[in-house]
């Protein structure tokens, strides 16, 4: 038998190196298996992805510690930030109390700048501190931009509770102007000014605050025994407030909403409520100081006081000739219901001098004038300094017979336009006006209220 050739001889031999290759292959890959299935290896693996664990844990602590550090160096640049504001309001507050008027002006300026969304905390202190300053300001400068701070107050900003505490601040304060300067009887006159370092100036610089939170949004339901010359309440929502004993000279209610308000006692004197509604309003003068007279009937102004008080001084201080009272304008106001009991309406001074209520045009359905007064100076004295007298106006005949024709026909003017006949009178003064009716005025209420609320 011929033996392989070489070439055959080779193939075989590479055959069998490939087989022992795989054998030894296979062996290996056993081996490997065996090891991945032991223990050992399952602890190495586990130690394995400890170490990868720790790296990620590592990785996740340097993380949480570079928030940490940021959130505290936010917060505190926060805390300083904070803390500088804070020196900056003690500034501003103790600026108040300054010498200088310029360092109070200073301050009162500082103090705006805190009636913002970002420091509310800071609101109630700006106002309350800013209400009992205005008290003590003797410089008007000042006080007008005192004044000016509440004018410009932003109210979708600070809260409603917070002008309700401000403006309870300035109302007390306002009460304590009234009982310290006696400003019931003791005010400059009519028309004129008080002189701008006095009590009454200070009242009337805090009437105006008053006022500019009332038109932000504040309220309360007691604005009794406050002074509070020339105030413009128009067109404001004021329904069941009381304003007893306040004084309200040349205050401008135009179309303002007063239903259920309370006006007893209170100083009416020009005061403007054309177009008003005050329905069910108690506008006279039926208890306390104004209506404790010592006889029953004729009451002479030297011997009493009545709500016009400064008008009576006038009368005792002044000639008769020099006197200018303005009575209350309810011209096309809503008067329905509403009490004029005890009030002085009408002035008769000597021959063709008085002063009247303005009723034109107005809704007198049920109102009340059965208790109102009149004052008169008794007609057959030729001196200037004839007494005065309130006179119930169920009386008035009783007291000076000359006089009966002249208040009669003062009344049909105030009327003139009205609807007077629904109105209640006492019975004897009403048949005297039907004599003579009230006529009519021409006047446009509708037009008139439309022009107001423009």
């Amino acid at each position: 038998m011929a033996e392989p050739s070489n070439e055959v001889q080779t193939a075989i031999t590479l055959e069998q190196r490939e087989a022992e290759a795989r054998i030894a292959k296979l062996e290996v890959e056993k081996q490997v298996l065996s090891f991945q299935l032991s223990r050992k290896y399952e602890r190495r693996e586990l130690l394995r992805t400890l170490a990868g664990l720790g790296g990620l844990l590592a990785a996740v602590v340097a993380i949480a510690t570079f928030v940490f550090s940021a959130w505290r160096w936010q917060q505190e640049s926060y805390d300083t930030r904070q803390l500088k504001i804070e020196e900056r309001f003690d500034r501003a507050l103790e600026s108040l109390g300054k010498d200088s008027s310029s360092s109070r002006l200073g301050g009162v300026v500082s103090l705006k700048s805190f009636l913002t969304q970002d420091n509310k905390e800071r609101h109630a202190r700006v106002l309350l501190s800013l209400s009992h300053a205005l008290a003590l300001e003797r410089d008007p400068i000042v006080r007008d931009a005192t004044v000016e701070v509440f004018a410009g107050i932003d109210s979708q900003i600070v809260e409603k509770t917070v002008l309700n505490e401000a403006l309870n601040s300035l109302i007390g304060l306002n009460r304590a102007f009234y009982r310290e300067a006696n400003l019931n009887r003791d005010r400059v006159a009519s028309n004129t000014y008080p002189k701008i370092d006095s009590i009454e100036a200070l009242a009337q610089s805090n009437s105006v605050a008053i006022v500019a939170l009332l038109r932000k949004g504040a309220r309360v339901q007691d604005l009794s025994r406050i002074y509070c010359v020339r105030c413009d309440f128009s067109k404001m929502d004021l329904k069941s407030t009381t304003f007893e004993d306040s004084i309200l000279e040349s205050a401008d209610f135009r179309a303002a909403i007063l239903t259920d308000s309370s006006f007893n006692r209170a100083d009416l004197e020009n005061t403007n409520f054309t177009s008003a509604d005050l329905r069910r309003a108690k506008l006279g003068i039926t208890s306390g100081e104004g209506n404790q007279f010592q006889r029953p009937d004729f009451v002479n102004v030297n011997e009493t006081l009545f709500s016009w008080n400064k008008f009576a001084q006038g009368v005792l201080g002044f000639e008769v000739g020099r006197l200018g009272v303005v009575f209350p304008v309810f011209l096309c106001a809503d008067l329905r219901e509403a009490d004029f009991s005890g009030r002085v309406l009408m002035v008769v001074i000597q021959e063709n001098i008085s002063y009247r209520t303005n009723f034109q045009n107005a809704n007198l359905e049920k109102t009340k004038f059965e208790g109102f007064k009149v004052m008169v100076q008794e007609i057959n004295k030729t001196s200037r300094a004839s007494p005065m007298y309130l006179v119930p106006i169920d009386s008035y005949k009783e007291f000076d017979s000359a006089i009966d024709e002249e208040v009669v026909e003062m009344f049909q003017d105030m009327l003139d336009g009205s609807n007077w006949q629904q109105a209640y009178f006492p019975k004897n003064f009403l048949d005297e006006l039907m004599r003579d009716p009230p006529r009519e005025t021409g006047v446009d209420c509708g037009q008139l209220k439309g022009e107001l609320n423009k």
